[in-house]
Parts: C-alpha cells; structure tokens; sequence
C-alpha cells in the first residue's frame, strides 16, 4: 500500500518485467512479459513501472496484478489480456478493508488493466 495515493491522471512512462526464480539468481529485468514468464514461474512475475503524476514527480513503483502474473487477485477491472503498457493513464484507486489498494489504469486504446502496488523503488 502507498503512504500517499497516486492522483487521478498519474500515467505510466516505462514498464519493465521482472522475474526472480526460486532458488535464487537474482531478479532479471525484461522488456517482455513472455520472456519474464519464460525464465522462470510466472508466478513470480512482478512489473516496474516508471509513474509520472500530473505534478511533474517520477516515482517508481512495483507492482503485481491480474494480468501480471497467476497468483494475482482477480479485479472485475481487468480486461482479459490487457497488460501494463506506458501512456496508461490512473482512472480509479478502490480501497476494500483488508484488500490491497487496486490502481486502475486506462490504455491509449480504452482499455483497462489493474495493478496492486507493493512498493516504491
């Protein structure tokens, strides 16, 4: 969970995939989710995301979600095979007692995709 939220209009500039197997071997950071999801489990499949809010700060971010990755909550936001993708734009932050804060996010396209955040970089 984030200490502050993100705004409304935040947009994604860069996404990078990563993959840290068991076992050890360290994270490996990919331009493609096919190529994290082939280096090891896709459940351990998580996506950085480079995050610009309308105030001008970059933050970096970590994230899992429905599309990302099985082990993922399912959100009724997500569009099936929507991924994380830059020039998606922040449209609704839900906060659910207990639940992690669920970010939806607007593709150029008008598609949707949700990403729980899990911590800044």
């Amino acid at each position: 969970m984030l200490v502050q939220p993100l705004p409304l209009g935040t947009v994604i500039t860069a996404v990078t995939w990563l993959n840290t197997p068991e076992g050890g071997g360290g994270t490996a950071r990919f331009a493609v989710r096919a190529d994290a999801v082939n280096r090891a489990s896709p459940a351990l499949v998580n996506v950085e995301v480079v995050l610009a809010p309308p105030d001008g700060d970059h933050v970096v971010m970590r994230a899992g979600g429905p599309s990302v990755g099985p082990t993922w909550k399912a959100s009724d936001h997500q569009e099936p095979g929507v991924l994380p993708q830059a020039g998606a734009a922040l449209v609704l932050v839900e906060q659910a007692d207990g639940a992690p804060e669920t970010s939806v996010f607007r593709t150029r396209d008008g598609q949707h995709f949700v990403l729980y955040f899990t911590g800044r970089v």
